[in-house]
């Protein structure tokens, strides 16, 4: 999928048409939409911020994300960091995002009680 997704990104204009390069991620965005709620609810965090890290799409993990899986997130994003910061150091900002995204709307749930 990895792959299939920076081949869209390297698409020559002759080679295909921008609709047709739509098309395609639209397609692995919906099989996306598929896999990570199953990684996620059969306790494969990792796995789903994976798939997600790698279409550099972290950025979708916040809404699968429920109390349960909440601390198992937050390490793996925690201990991904020093990684990703020597891979993607302009994408770090999003995994803190992400990462706080997710802290403060657990905390609000907690808070709250509506987990």
């Amino acid at each position: 999928m990895k792959e299939e997704w920076q081949e869209l990104d390297e698409l020559k204009p002759e080679s295909s048409s921008p609709a047709d390069a739509a098309q395609c991620r639209d397609k692995l965005l919906e099989m996306i939409h598929q896999i990570v709620p199953y990684l996620m609810q059969h306790n494969a965090e990792a796995e789903a911020c994976d798939v997600l890290m790698e279409i550099e799409r972290l950025d979708l993990l916040q809404q699968y994300v429920d109390r349960s899986a909440f601390p198992r997130v937050c390490l793996y994003l925690r201990r991904s960091a020093y990684f990703l910061l020597l891979l993607f150091s302009a994408k770090l900002s999003t995994v803190f995002n992400v990462w706080f995204g997710i802290l403060t709307e657990c905390q609000l749930d907690l808070h709250i009680g509506h987990f």
